[in-house]
């Protein structure tokens, strides 16, 4: 150690760690800043006397904080910059940190493809990613490193090392610690990537994934296993036109494994015949047959049987682009949200124009993880469950099921039950689905006296709030019970209107929720939600 080297002071959560004047000042601070505010995350619990593996330790900062935290603890610090490495020499020795052993790397940057790092106590190595099979073998033909260093169970591992993180985690024996931390960046490699990764490696912990416009997402580990990434619902009903370009959007999706559940309702063509074929063809397939009870049964036929970690719900005459699937679960490896949705694009059968819609600017939400209320703006969007995809986890917890008693119309109220329970969501803002419209026999185009199942569908939403006590959505769910009637009054034949409307004035069940809550309901309506009242309720 140069005996003339200027020491300065940090303080970390209430713990003062000795620095080497050339500590950089911006690292020093951004280290603080990610300790104190857990951006490497915090263990569940932790033994007196933890072993702990810190590779890309820089100036020890971390390394010395949880030396200092844990007096009991064994701490292996591998950093491969000369510079740094010296440094970290002295920063140990002022903190007299006698419980860290650090060990001295070199890495090989030919390519950011071909990172690697060979470690070694007295001296650097590079070398070609050719020459070595993986670290422990590479580490065991060096002078001075363990061979242990890579086999031994580590209660931490921590890997903070730019543009090498990939590399360092699939040369990681699996499970060899039960807790993992880091920091990656955004462009290093896909977050499913990460997530099997880090899933693979730990029991738990998770990476801080950097390059995000809009906070800084983690990757979790998670060793609850799932047999596929997402499991594809898709209701099938005299759809033998249309099935054949909805599954194979669905075999198109990449990097993410997928099971395609067939629920034929009941078909009396040949749709029952061509998922047969594909049943055949692919193992990850199923054709489920089953008498014809409408598509909230098939649905929730299709839930319960699902094994995938999210369940996605596709109707048989939709398709979806290349990578909908892929998109949405990247985003759903970032935090493990809820719900992940997406836009899409209205197609017209008869025409083939096309209509880009959301309802919502999802840009607004891009690269982030929303808050509890930016989740309730998605209650009002038009009713529809297919742009999206639900954490399976999710759906047990809250006890959300399909209401099979309703034949049709269905995404109502599953869409308010799961928006208004979900505790995390992610959006993606790009166009993914292709929702197919004017099509003989759709439910939405249907202007009969089928509509007044509005009714009961609201009466639905409406018990769902006071059994779950989510009062404070009174307001939200009597804007959507307007502008449903609304809708439903625009598209009944003229001959049912008068018929539908006193049935609507003589709600007794909304009426006498309304006058409850009637200020805050009022307060929070538009001028034309509140023209619609009193032109049409006079309640």
């Amino acid at each position: 150690m140069n005996t003339f080297t200027t020491i300065k002071r940090i303080e970390i959560n209430g713990i003062f760690i000795l620095l080497d004047e050339k500590t950089p000042e911006t690292i020093a601070a951004h280290e603080k800043w990610r300790i104190e505010n857990n951006f490497y995350l915090s263990p569940p619990t932790i033994s007196a006397e933890p072993l702990m593996l810190d590779i890309g330790a820089a100036f020890g900062i971390w390394a010395i904080y949880m030396a200092l935290l844990y007096p009991g603890a064994e701490i292996r610090a591998i950093e491969p910059n000369p510079e740094r490495y010296e440094i970290l020499l002295n920063n140990i020795e002022f903190n007299q940190c006698k419980n860290i052993i650090p060990f001295h790397g070199w890495p090989v940057c030919e390519e950011v493809e071909t990172t690697l790092l060979f470690f070694s106590n007295s001296f650097s190595v590079s070398g070609s990613r050719e020459c070595v099979e993986g670290f422990s073998k590479a580490a065991s033909g060096i002078p001075g490193v363990p061979e242990r260093l890579f086999l031994d169970h580590y209660d931490i591992l921590r890997v903070v090392v730019p543009m090498a993180n990939v590399d360092i985690l699939k040369k990681l024996p699996r499970h060899c610690c039960d807790f993992i931390i880091g920091e990656a960046w955004q462009n290093e490699a896909s977050p499913i990537f990460f997530k099997r990764e880090l899933s693979r490696v730990a029991t738990g912990g998770g990476f801080s994934i950097s390059g995000f416009e809009k906070g800084i997402p983690c990757i979790h580990a998670n060793t609850k296993t799932f047999d596929y990434d997402i499991s594809v619902v898709v209701p099938v009903y005299n759809v033998e036109k249309f099935l054949p370009q909805c599954v194979d959007s669905l075999l198109r999706q990449k990097n993410v494994s997928l099971e395609i559940l067939l629920i034929n309702d009941g078909s009396t063509d040949s749709s029952g015949k061509i998922a047969d074929e594909y049943q055949k063809k692919y193992p990850f397939i199923r054709h489920i047959s089953q008498p014809n009870a409408g598509c909230a049964a098939a649905r929730q036929n299709g839930l319960q049987l699902a094994k995938g970690k999210y369940i996605a719900f596709v109707d048989s005459d939709d398709w979806l682009s290349g990578d909908a699937l892929t998109r949405a679960f990247e985003l759903a490896c970032l935090d493990d949200p809820d719900i992940v949705q997406f836009g899409y694009v209205k197609v017209f059968d008869a025409t083939k124009e096309k209509e880009f819609y959301d309802g919502h600017d999802l840009t607004n939400y891009e690269n982030k993880l929303l808050t509890k209320k930016e989740i309730e703006n998605f209650l009002f969007g038009s009713p529809s469950i297919w742009r999206r995809i639900y954490k399976r986890d999710f759906l047990t917890r809250e006890k959300l099921v399909f209401a099979t008693q309703f034949r049709r119309y269905d995404d109502l109220p599953f869409q308010f039950e799961t928006i208004s329970t979900a505790k995390t969501m992610r959006v993606l803002p790009e166009t993914h689905y292709f929702y197919r419209l004017d099509r003989p026999e759709q439910d939405v185009a249907i202007s009969d006296d089928r509509l007044f199942i509005h009714f009961d569908l609201l009466h639905h939403v409406f018990s769902f709030i006071q059994e779950r006590g989510l009062l404070d959505l009174s307001t939200d769910a009597m804007i959507i019970y307007l502008n449903t009637h609304k809708w439903a009054l625009g598209k009944i034949d003229e001959n049912l209107r008068d018929e539908y409307l006193r049935r609507l004035r003589e709600d007794t069940e909304v009426k006498t929720f309304f006058l409850q809550h009637k200020e805050t309901i009022l307060r929070n309506l538009s001028k034309e939600q509140k023209h619609f009242f009193q032109k049409k309720l006079f309640w």
